[in-house]
């Protein structure tokens, strides 16, 4: 398993991964704060679609962006998203919880 250390999100361009409820959540916190430039999914029928206006793009995508940039995690599948990233070699990634009472 590869060790890769989580480097803190520092940047002002944003993807959030997870085109759901969460992700649409964690674009409303975001929207003022980052540039959220892209929502990324797994979900091939998400791709090509928009959310708010933004693109939904294939996780593949990302290893292709000439930019610098931070992945928000909004998924309730975080952990399997976790490692994904990381088998990709992006190590700038944060996990976006919402606090339910």
């Amino acid at each position: 398993e590869k060790t890769v250390r989580t480097k803190a999100c520092t940047g002002n361009n944003i993807v959030i991964f997870g085109a759901s409820a969460l992700g649409k959540a964690a674009y409303e916190i975001y929207k003022g704060k980052a540039d959220v430039r892209f929502f990324c999914d797994n979900d091939k029928n998400k791709w090509g679609t928009k959310i708010n206006g933004i693109e939904i793009v294939s996780p593949d995508l990302l290893t292709t962006l000439e930019m610098d940039f931070d992945v928000i995690i909004a998924s309730m599948y975080y952990e399997e998203i976790r490692k994904q990233l990381i088998n990709m070699g992006i190590d700038r990634y944060k996990i976006f919880f919402v606090n339910t009472l």
